[in-house]
């Protein structure tokens, strides 16, 4: 099983190639490639032409190669639907040119957001919260089918608006998850949605990731592995909140997951930031991200 980081802090800090080189050299044998830099109003989604698009994605996957790194997972920019008329065009426009990009880029999986809206908070309006969801995954089919590539929907949280507190929300809820990829899957035919399982978010909304893989088994095709307090969204390496892992990797053993163990711990990174530290630690950050991954990866075959 590779062992897999997503790429938003890194490649910000000291540029795709070298943190390409890094990864590579810290052990890392494929990459979450995140489009987060890319704004959906920016010149590579709005203004650049076929060619130029296809030789941006083009350039990342050939320095990918040549460091021995698959690109396994990608994640849209997000959010991709605001309720704003004028807006949510271009946003659409976004996540479907970002399934193109994904294939551009030899990658098999992406993840958009689902729709969040303040009105879906603890599974309020959920007929409501399924269709719009539905049509927004919809209109994305024809680029899926054009493409290969397979939408990964990935389990939320929101802010309550009253209290302010992180509660569930459009898909945190492992009957609300599956309800979606297997209605989209039947609607559409073939397998084009799956899921992607976030374990940090899994813990905020009061699922846990153990139970929600093992309720998940096959569709579970891409992970996000980060830890935290059950309370913030921290993004850190196991170890580091209050995430079982014996019982998560336990789980995934046990359903015969097959994909990357892929990190989505950005924030481990950060408070290495190499201005403060010198480049040096932020490669020993890579390496120790790795050596996790691996220790935990070993056990789940």
């Amino acid at each position: 099983m590779k062992i897999s980081t997503s790429t938003d802090y890194l490649f910000r800090r000291v540029g795709m190639e070298k943190g390409m080189r890094m990864y590579a050299e810290a052990g890392f044998g494929a990459i979450d490639y995140g489009m987060f830099h890319l704004t959906p109003d920016g010149e590579v989604f709005t203004k650049y032409s076929a060619s130029e698009f296809k030789e941006y994605f083009d350039n990342v996957r050939r320095t990918a190669h040549d460091c021995g790194i698959e690109v396994y997972q990608c994640h849209a920019p997000f959010p991709l639907k605001v309720f704003d008329e004028e807006k949510d065009p271009m946003l659409l426009d976004c996540a479907i040119k970002s399934i193109y990009a994904a294939a551009h880029l030899d990658c098999p999986y992406i993840v958009i957001h689902p729709v969040i809206h303040p009105s879906y908070v603890h599974g309020q309006n959920y007929d409501e919260c399924r269709r719009v969801n539905f049509e927004f995954y919809g209109a994305m089919v024809p680029a899926l089918r054009d493409t290969g590539v397979v939408m990964c929907i990935e389990n939320m949280f929101a802010r309550d608006p009253e209290t302010d507190k992180r509660v569930p929300t459009t898909v945190s809820k492992v009957e609300w998850m599956i309800d979606f990829i297997d209605s989209l899957n039947d609607i559409h035919g073939g397998n084009l949605f799956a899921a992607c399982l976030d374990t940090g978010h899994a813990v905020i909304s009061g699922s846990g990731p153990s139970h929600m893989q093992r309720e998940l088994g096959h569709r579970t095709a891409i992970l996000h592995v980060q830890d935290n307090d059950g309370l913030v969204d921290m993004h850190q390496i196991p170890g580091r909140g209050k995430i079982n892992w014996s019982e998560f990797v336990s789980a995934l053993r046990d359903t015969g997951y097959s994909g990357t163990f892929n990190f989505e711990a950005d924030s481990f990174y950060e408070q290495w930031d190499s201005d403060v530290y010198g480049e040096e630690v932020l490669q020993e950050a890579c390496r120790m991200m790795y050596t996790v991954g691996r220790a935990l990866a070993d056990k789940i075959r």
